[in-house]
């Protein structure tokens, strides 16, 4: 069990957890998101990322579709062959923080 994991039992509702890039395992991912009310994640996007665009809610933001792999839903039981997520692409010039 990894340190995410044991972390589960302890998201808070109404949070937004960050995630390092090299990070990415979605059957986790959806069990932080479906852990607490109003709970959500976010890491950087792979350059290797796949996914569907299902539809555009603004200029920025996206819905789209990630397939979970064969392995990822044998490891983590209940994970759907399919993931509906936010995408939104974040630039340099966003990334820029003032005080």
């Amino acid at each position: 069990m990894s340190l995410a994991q044991q972390l589960l039992p302890s998201v808070p509702d109404d949070s937004l957890i960050l995630f390092d890039q090299g990070y990415y395992s979605l059957g986790l991912l959806h069990l932080w998101q479906n852990q607490g009310r109003n709970t959500h994640w976010m890491l950087p996007a792979r350059k290797d990322l796949q996914y569907q665009v299902e539809r555009s809610k603004s200029r920025n933001d996206e819905i789209v579709i990630l397939t979970t792999s064969p392995q990822a839903r044998k490891k983590f039981e209940g994970l759907p062959e399919q993931l509906r997520e936010c995408y939104r692409p974040i630039t340099l010039a966003e990334r820029a923080i003032e005080y």
